[in-house]
């Protein structure tokens, strides 16, 4: 049996004909009398009284077009593309009353038809798109964007006259030649290009870094919230802020396809932060913790190094890097400054004369800060004499994983763990009230 197709009857579309003949203005329907339509999901036939089947066939563009925009939205777009090439092709010479009334809607299937074209080419367009985008790149073309170099005032713990003799006139005019912060001659975030000569500089990703540590420890500084728990407080705050920088670093060494300038940053980022102020770390109880830490930190530096080497990005005459020896500098002033204050009795910052060996190796100067000359030409004495005792050899991976199972999780004072490198110190996770009551019960 056949389907019938939704839409106008041949006896409907006769009778519409008849009255536009006429010039009558009637409206056509079917006449229910003369044609009785059972339409339902279970109907095969459309019957006339008297028993006859109605065809329901192809009798033209409009009834096409009707029977078919009463499938489903999904197939529209191509529905309406198989109404379009139907009707050029089955539309009758001589125009009838049908396709008169019909127009609005061919009007609009048309309109539906463009506009579906333009979002199939417009879907073609993004599926182009995202199929370049999920394309491997090739291997062997860099990637890595260009780095923004910029220079940052000279800092208060390596500014000022060397002779202690001197007035403060003249340390004010010092200041102000060498450029320090807030000065006319402020020197912070200037492009490189604008101060070709200063020593003092980093690229901005890791000058960003630098700054956010050094909040973070002022989160964790008894003194800058005007409150007082315990001595070593700030100590251990600046601990939990070493943790956080090693764990990012270990993130940048693990990565399978390491990007080398992101790592550089790092490094930037930690000797900044390092040679700062960290001296109430030094000087906490927990001299275990203090050592293993210093260690991590030759650890992490040597490793880096390493795979810089192996992209030769630490030979002076190729390399992109613009601050290698200043950042080395820094991380020999801060072995130097640990060695000042505790001796390095454990030898924790051997990896020091590594550092100058490589230095040397890759024919690096290393200069910057005021004294460095000196620090470096007492690790090379060092180094001749056979050093403070020799570091045991560990890769990065299996240093890291060791520390974190000693000294990952700990206990603070109330008794709470204390996560690897998270939150525990920092004073603005503890609300106003108590912070006020602390005041209150400290004399604050």
């Amino acid at each position: 049996m056949t389907r019938p197709k939704r839409g106008l009857s041949e006896a409907d579309a006769n009778t519409r004909v008849k009255a536009a003949r006429t010039g009558k203005a009637e409206k056509t329907e079917t006449n229910t009398a003369a044609v009785k339509k059972v339409v339902t999901k279970e109907t095969k036939i459309e019957k006339t009284p008297a028993g006859k089947k109605i065809a329901t066939g192809k009798k033209g563009a409009s009834e096409t077009k009707a029977t078919t925009r009463s499938k489903p939205k999904a197939d529209k777009t191509r529905t309406d593309t198989g109404e379009k090439a139907a009707a050029e092709k089955n539309a009758p010479a001589k125009k009838t009353s049908t396709e008169k009334t019909g127009r609005n809607r061919t009007d609009k299937t048309a309109g539906a038809a463009e506009s579906s074209g333009k979002d199939r080419g417009s879907a073609k367009k993004v599926t182009s798109t995202r199929a370049a985008a999920s394309k491997p790149k090739e291997s062997g073309k860099a990637t890595n964007p260009t780095t923004e170099w910029i220079t940052y005032c000279h800092p208060s713990w390596d500014r000022g006259p060397d002779d202690d003799s001197s007035g403060d006139e003249n340390e004010d005019e010092d200041e102000d030649e060498d450029g320090s912060p807030h000065s006319p001659n402020c020197k912070c975030k200037k492009p490189l290009s604008e101060n070709p000569d200063w020593p003092w500089v980093v690229s901005k990703d890791g000058f960003a870094l630098a700054l956010k540590w050094q909040k973070e420890q002022m989160k964790r500084c008894q003194d800058a919230f005007d409150v007082y728990l315990y001595n070593d407080y700030n100590g251990y705050g600046i601990a939990e802020v070493v943790d956080g920088i090693l764990a990012a670093l270990d993130r940048e060494l693990t990565k399978k396809r390491v990007a080398p300038m992101k790592l550089w940053a790092q490094l930037e980022g930690m000797a900044i932060f390092l040679v700062t102020d960290v001296n109430e770390w030094f000087g906490c109880d927990d001299p275990d913790g203090v050592d293993a830490r210093i260690r991590l930190i030759g650890n992490g530096l040597l490793s880096a190094l390493s795979l810089l080497e192996s992209r030769n990005l630490l030979n002076p005459a190729t390399t992109t890097i613009k601050n290698i020896s200043m950042t080395l500098a820094l991380f020999l002033t801060f072995a130097n400054d640990w060695y000042e204050i505790a001796e390095d009795e454990r030898g924790s910052a051997a990896w020091k004369t590594k550092v100058v060996a490589l230095a040397k190796k890759r024919g690096v100067e290393i200069k910057g800060p005021k004294g460095i000359e000196d620090i470096v030409r007492g690790i090379e004495n060092e180094e001749e004499d056979g050093g403070e005792g020799e570091q045991k050899e560990e890769s990065w991976a299996e240093e890291f994983s060791t520390f974190k199972e000693q000294h990952g999780t700990a206990f603070g004072p109330d008794g709470r763990a204390v996560k690897f490198g998270g939150n525990y110190y920092d004073l603005t996770k503890v609300p106003k009230k108590e912070l006020d009551a602390m005041r209150m019960g400290y004399g604050y």
